[in-house]
């Protein structure tokens, strides 16, 4: 993820930045560990700057095909459908809580320790209508809620979740017009 996203996206924001005001250059200088630019953009003086280039249309669209080409390379290279020990795989919902569509599942690192529990409620809602992207309207009559973990207590590792956002119906999107949310949790003290 890091690499096929992230480093691209900070990519993009320092040209933008450096675009926008090339006095900037030494703050946002790429370095090995992009320690300047990270702590540039961590900097609340900053956050003007920052606003306006999430604000650009070019740098906007730019940002949005990096992350786009990013999962669908990563959700595919690191799979566990082809072969890739941990990869990616589908949430298999252990148990249903009760008949309010609530269910669950325990989520275990390779050494098959816990590392948390996901919980899942599917909440029908009164039908509302939502604008998309492309100036289409799609009606909403239910969603889902899951409560992830802000941090990882029980076992040490790391993990990644990449939960699909289903269609209307409650199917799942073909692949290339999926959109998925993403958690990364990282073992250590950035974790």
């Amino acid at each position: 993820v890091r690499k096929e996203i992230l480093e691209k996206q900070r990519d993009i924001l320092r040209e933008y930045f450096a675009n926008a005001n090339p006095e900037l250059a030494e703050q946002i200088a790429k370095e090995e560990e992009d320690r300047k630019f990270r702590a540039f953009l961590s900097n609340q003086d900053n956050q003007g700057l920052i606003n306006n280039a999430f604000e650009d249309s070019d740098t906007k669209k730019k940002l949005e095909a990096v992350e786009i080409a990013g999962y669908k390379n990563v959700h595919s290279t690191y799979s566990a459908a082809n072969g890739y020990q941990g990869g990616f795989k589908p949430v298999q919902w252990e148990n249903q809580i009760s008949a309010s569509d609530l269910r669950a599942t325990v989520v275990r690192n390779d050494a098959g320790d816990e590392l948390c529990t996901l919980n899942e409620e599917t909440v029908k809602t009164k039908p509302f209508t939502v604008a998309k992207q492309d100036g289409t309207q799609v009606q909403i009559s239910s969603y889902r809620e899951i409560d992830f973990p802000i941090k990882l207590d029980k076992a040490d590792g790391s993990m990644h979740l990449s939960m699909v956002a289903l269609k209307a119906d409650g199917t799942k999107p073909s692949k290339d017009k999926a959109v998925y949310f993403t958690a990364h949790y990282e073992e250590g003290p950035n974790g």
